[in-house]
């Protein structure tokens, strides 16, 4: 006998925590989906729920290398309704300070109003 992993309703949110909005905050606010986490291990899961829900998608990125030269790399993206999510759901009351945990953010003070299920 085993646990059942049960699939949310919004995809992303685990525990209360909205890790695909993080996501689009920490794109907003650092151009770094990753700046609100903890730990990178789950965070390819809720991009790719981020992509489900059409907030987020993957393409290409000119990073500057220093010296005159550039590369270009596959990187997390902001679609239209990722970056109208940042005001509807008024992601700019939390922390902005690059490395601030969005576990430990309170949730349920950002009420649900972008195109996901609520």
């Amino acid at each position: 006998m085993g646990l059942k992993k049960t699939r949310n309703a919004r995809p992303g949110v685990v525990g209360g925590c909205d890790f695909v909005l993080a996501i689009v905050k920490g794109l907003v606010e650092h151009d770094d989906g990753g700046a609100y986490f903890g730990s990178l291990m789950g965070y390819r899961a809720h991009e790719a729920d981020g992509i489900e829900r059409g907030l987020l998608t993957r393409g290409p990125k000119l990073i500057d290398m220093g010296g005159g030269h550039t590369a270009t790399i596959e990187a997390t993206r902001l679609t239209d309704a990722g970056r109208q999510a940042y005001a509807t759901e008024r992601l700019d009351r939390f922390p902005k300070t690059y490395g601030s945990r969005a576990y430990a953010w309170n949730w349920d003070e950002v009420p649900r109003k972008s195109n996901e299920p609520g």
